[in-house]
């Protein structure tokens, strides 16, 4: 007797449609981080931009919340800085949260934290 009985084809079938939606779900996945990633180079920049500020500024920031907006390469970005004191007078711990505005979303694109110390 020769060929394949109707289980062996079934389960083979059932096997490549298992691998053929692991390869789609992976594609979905990768088309989904590839389209987020220029957005968050772009964040990357406002993040640092920010920090960069903050030094110039030649004195330690006041403790408290700040809001602001950062365009870079036509796109805005809301930028929420967070100043808290640290256990000494001469450093504040600094957290920037960088989203997308609120017609993409308003999701989080990027957290970074830093201290800044006094000059």
């Amino acid at each position: 007797m020769k060929g394949f009985t109707l289980v062996e084809v079934l389960v083979a079938l059932a096997m490549v449609s298992m691998a053929l939606a692991a390869g789609f779900a992976l594609n979905a996945s990768t088309i989904a981080r590839a389209e987020r990633e220029p957005a968050q180079l772009l964040a990357e920049v406002c993040a640092r931009n920010h920090f960069a500020m903050l030094r110039l500024l030649r004195q330690l920031p006041q403790a408290g919340q700040e809001q602001l907006s950062c365009e870079q390469a036509g796109h805005t970005l809301e930028v929420l800085t967070q100043v808290s004191e640290t256990g000494s007078p001469n450093f504040r711990q600094v957290h920037v949260q960088i989203r997308q505005t609120a017609p993409a979303g308003g999701a989080v694109l990027l957290n970074l934290a830093t201290v800044l110390g006094r000059y």
